[in-house]
């Protein structure tokens, strides 16, 4: 079964301190993500701290300054994790986010429920639908 890649922008507008999960990764897919700014009210200073949850031993946490109109970092978001962005800064700071979520090698789609699952599972933990009819053959 082909998966399709889902790409996409959302904004966010962060306030001061309070985390804010910006995107899901389901099981079975990889989200490649790049936050930058759109628009700054009054015009903060501070920091954007990224960091994916759970805290996966190859995601760090990033620092994007706020104010650097031009500033983005990337982040790469496993399957079954979030992007959360905490901002520190005087007021809301208004950011995009760029996200490619594209499927695993091997993962296939349940034709119960619709959930991604990553190719080692031979049932659907949602429906318990079988992996053999999600996919081709």
């Amino acid at each position: 079964m082909n998966l399709p890649y889902t790409q996409g922008i959302r904004e966010v507008v962060l306030l001061p301190g309070v985390p804010c999960t910006a995107l899901d990764a389901p099981v079975g897919t990889t989200a490649t993500v790049m936050v930058s700014y759109v628009r700054l009210e009054p015009s903060p200073s501070g920091v954007i701290t990224i960091q994916t949850t759970p805290v996966y031993s190859s995601s760090r946490m990033d620092l994007l300054p706020v104010g650097a109109e031009d500033s983005a970092t990337t982040a790469i978001v496993p399957g079954g994790g979030s992007l959360v962005l905490t901002a520190s800064s005087n007021g809301p700071t208004h950011v995009s986010v760029k996200f490619l979520l594209e499927p695993n090698p091997g993962a296939w789609r349940c034709d119960g429920c619709r959930t991604i699952n990553p190719g080692s599972r031979v049932s659907c933990p949602a429906c318990d639908t079988s992996a053999r009819s999600g996919k081709d053959g």
